[in-house]
């Protein structure tokens, strides 16, 4: 399935990735291929709290399926392609098993944060929550008020010249949280403003342009030896006297 995300234009896959992007903005400004960004201008950002942990297996096959079956044409693929694909998925997240203090632990909601497949698995589940689930409901999708939306994984980006921009996000933020119980943004993460921290750089607004520089993260609440924690949430179903 790694190879939809070479498709799906709102995912980011490094910081490099942004970089080229914000060059491209600014050459097209300059250029005359797209105006100026205005004064009304604001970025946004946003992370979403514990994402791999926190998706329902019975939403993250649905929204899997769904965004398959609305890619399929694109990549070639048959029916019989996507119904093995959701197979095996199916068995990597129902069969995560932990050992912890001498039991064994089956983990019933999210994904081990250690498959090969959960980074994609956990970006087509918020895909599908950003772009598709709004026209499956009769409505927009919730970025459509952007200018321009990315997301790295669980940290979201965005930009809007709306005179409204703050309602244009808060919204945003809103509706994301109330399609999926479990998953939403951290409200300490929101920034709506001319001047960003997002990744490992700086983004401002500043003469009609994106500037850019680079952004060292703080690491001084980052302890050096992390305790052996297992979120007791996830793992609910203790299977006594067995061993993996």
């Amino acid at each position: 399935m790694f190879e939809i995300l070479e498709e799906i234009k709102t995912v980011l896959r490094s910081t490099h990735d942004l970089i080229l992007w914000v060059e491209k903005v600014n050459e097209d400004i300059i250029a005359g291929r797209r105006p100026p960004f205005t004064p009304n201008a604001r970025l946004f950002k946003a992370d979403i709290t514990s994402m791999y942990p926190n998706i329902p297996i019975y939403f993250g096959m649905m929204a899997v399926k769904v965004v398959l079956y609305w890619i399929k044409d694109k990549m070639g693929w048959r029916e019989t392609d996507i119904e093995f694909d959701l197979q095996l998925l199916y068995h990597v997240l129902t069969t995560n098993y932990v050992e912890f203090d001498s039991r064994v632990f089956l983990q019933l909601i999210g994904t081990a944060m250690g498959t090969n497949v959960a980074p994609t698995y956990a970006i087509l589940v918020v895909f599908y929550m950003e772009v598709l689930h709004g026209p499956r409901s009769g409505t927009k999708a919730i970025i459509a008020d952007f200018d321009y939306y990315f997301r790295l994984i669980d940290d979201s980006f965005g930009l809007t010249e709306n005179e409204t921009e703050t309602h244009v996000m808060e919204t945003f933020v809103e509706q994301f949280n109330s399609i999926c119980p479990g998953l939403s943004f951290d409200p300490t993460s929101f920034v709506i403003d001319t001047e960003i921290e997002y990744l490992d750089v700086k983004l401002y607004l500043a003469n009609g342009l994106i500037g850019l520089r680079n952004h060292h993260k703080s690491s001084k609440n980052i302890p050096l030896h992390l305790p052996y924690v297992i979120p007791r949430k996830v793992c609910i179903s203790e299977l006594d006297n067995w061993r993996v």
